[in-house]
């Protein structure tokens, strides 16, 4: 594409939660872990500043010039502007590159991609630069760049996930204070299925935004009673059911869903702590209903696909995954059992609803890292 070979390339991992779904813009607990579906970005040094980016698999090229405005509003061309921008302020004199991005990502399945871009991107260029940034630094760094309010106070997990991951391991970010822990995952004996309805649904941003509000509008009410409450991460159950009668039942219903999902996020860290594989996908089937009937953030289709997996002794657990064009179930199954899996899934689905869903199948991997 350049005629000129890398003098860098960077692999860098999807990121999914296991459990913990709108508990970050909480200050709530995440459990998240990167994947074998990886990115890769190669990079060569240029005679300017210029940063020029090219994606054969879609054509799209994208240039940007330090100290330019943004050509884009949304999406990873729009953080890694950002990003240059916030490093041009510290180093003037940013060394420019090309860029040559693909994946081999489950087309239309994975939840923004934006992470998995800007992490490997700011990643490279704190080496080809030496500009000395911690991993802390780097995910900071990636988590001011979003420009959408509600985005820019979630993803974060999938940032520390990408950065930080290990082989055979999950990780659990405490969102308030980003220290994170390591637990343990039999990642040889589980592998993680992605199944596609078909469905071209997603939940707008208008009702992402609504759920924030409403999230917000539930700490206000909450600190009236107890002015320590700053974040629907310091209420309990208990507390929430002492003071009910001052909260709409949807505000109630949306407090239900976080209080009662950190919980699963701690205590499913304890079921692998203790090689509890059962209990722990109990509570991804748990994440799903309380996604489901409380924050109503759940598709049809996407129900049935997980109720269809709870029937399959192989599938440990099973739940939504807000996809970044459409939503899909996460399963996370035994390997041996993974063919049957899918004749057990596509059968009843199809017989059902008479569409064919997508399988895709994938590993637990490691962090972002050269090649």
């Amino acid at each position: 594409m350049y005629g000129k070979d890398p003098v860098l390339i960077i692999r860098s991992p999807l990121s999914i939660n296991l459990l913990g779904d709108h508990t970050e813009y909480n200050d709530g607990f995440v459990l998240s872990v990167p994947t074998d579906w990886v990115i890769y970005m190669a990079f060569a040094v240029r005679p300017d500043d210029n940063f020029i980016f090219q994606v054969p698999d879609t054509g799209q090229k994208v240039d940007i010039t330090p100290g330019q405005p943004a050509k884009f509003s949304d999406g990873w061309p729009h953080n890694i502007h950002e990003i240059i921008h916030e490093l041009h302020a510290v180093r003037s004199t940013l060394t420019g590159v090309d860029c040559l991005i693909t994946s081999d990502f489950p087309d239309g399945l994975v939840p923004s991609t934006t992470a998995a871009v800007s992490g490997a991107f700011s990643y490279a260029v704190n080496k080809l630069c030496n500009l000395g940034i911690t991993p802390v630094e780097l995910v900071r760094l990636n988590r001011g760049a979003p420009v959408n309010t509600a985005k820019k106070e979630s993803g974060i997990a999938e940032y520390y996930s990408s950065i930080f991951g290990q082989e055979g391991k999950v990780i659990r970010l405490d969102c308030r204070t980003l220290v994170l822990e390591y637990y343990p995952i039999k990642s040889n004996r589980y592998r993680i299925v992605l199944c596609d309805p078909g469905s071209e649904s997603i939940m707008p941003g208008a009702e992402y935004e609504e759920r924030l509000r409403e999230c917000r509008e539930a700490v206000k009410i909450m600190n009236l009673f107890d002015p320590h409450i700053t974040a629907l991460r310091d209420v309990s159950m208990y507390f929430l059911d002492s003071h009910k009668d001052a909260l709409s039942e949807n505000l109630y219903r949306r407090c239900r869903h976080i209080i009662r999902e950190n919980y699963r996020v701690l205590n499913g860290c304890r079921d692998l702590q203790n090689g509890d594989m059962q209990a722990f996908g109990d509570k991804m089937y748990k994440s799903h209903e309380s996604l489901r009937t409380d924050y109503e953030a759940s598709f049809s289709d996407v129900d049935l696909l997980v109720d269809i997996a709870r029937e399959f002794e192989g599938v440990i657990g099973a739940r939504l995954l807000a996809a970044n064009r459409r939503n899909c179930s996460i399963n996370l199954v035994l390997a041996d059992r993974i063919d049957k899996f899918g004749d057990h899934i596509t059968g009843i689905f199809s017989e059902k609803t008479g569409k064919k869903p997508g399988i895709f199948h994938g590993n637990m991997g490691g962090g972002v890292s050269t090649v």
